[in-house]
């Protein structure tokens, strides 16, 4: 269904790994999927988390999207 959603409670998820917050806007820029509103909601929640994650990893996600067909998506 095109809908990109955590196995786990989106709260342990993505506090558990803040990158994976980035990772999910990613995948649905890159492959234009929908993210389920729970883990919208979840991402907004911990979205202060990114902070614990290295430059480096954030830049290295970034710049995936920044690659991606419509990048615009994952700002939006």
């Amino acid at each position: 269904s095109k809908v990109i959603k955590t196995p786990l409670e989106p709260g342990i998820t993505y506090s558990d790994d803040p990158l994976r917050m980035m990772r999910a806007i990613r995948f649905a820029t890159q492959l234009q999927f929908n993210i389920e509103n729970n883990s919208f909601a979840s991402i907004l929640e911990n979205k202060d988390r990114i902070k614990i994650i290295s430059k480096e990893r954030i830049v290295d996600e970034l710049n995936k999207i920044m690659n991606s067909p419509k990048p615009s998506i994952g700002f939006a």
